[in-house]
């Protein structure tokens, strides 16, 4: 599961670079409707980021419960997508936010397990 996570994360954080480096080689002036679509392009490379630190646990967070919302609200937002715009591209994104929400719910389950264990073996 590790694996797949690393990999949609990074699925994730290329597609939204891809789409950032369109944005501006395409843009012939910067309006709103570049600007909008170039930040979100940057939205979707966040969100891979936050997954891949997660799953390398190269960040520690102190709120974990935070990625979890992000990937809720990415996914709702690339569900809207595909209902929008049945593209492609739009249910990969789809189904790599997929994974990387079940994966977070995993790993975040076994941080604040082992955290609570923690306490409840420093409270004897």
């Amino acid at each position: 599961m590790k694996k797949l996570y690393l990999t949609s994360s990074a699925a994730l954080i290329l597609i939204g670079l891809v789409h950032t480096v369109f944005g501006i080689l395409s843009a012939k002036e910067f309006s709103s409707e570049i600007l909008w679509f170039i930040s979100t392009g940057l939205f979707i490379s966040i969100v891979g980021l936050l997954n891949f630190a997660l799953a390398k646990r190269h960040v520690q967070f102190e709120q974990p419960r935070a990625v979890q919302i992000v990937n809720l609200l990415c996914g709702s937002f690339f569900m809207l997508l595909v209902l929008a715009d049945p593209m492609p591209i739009g249910f990969v994104l789809l189904i790599a936010q997929m994974i990387n929400s079940i994966a977070s719910w995993k790993i975040v389950r076994q941080q604040l397990n082992c955290c609570h264990n923690y306490q409840l073996h420093s409270n004897e």
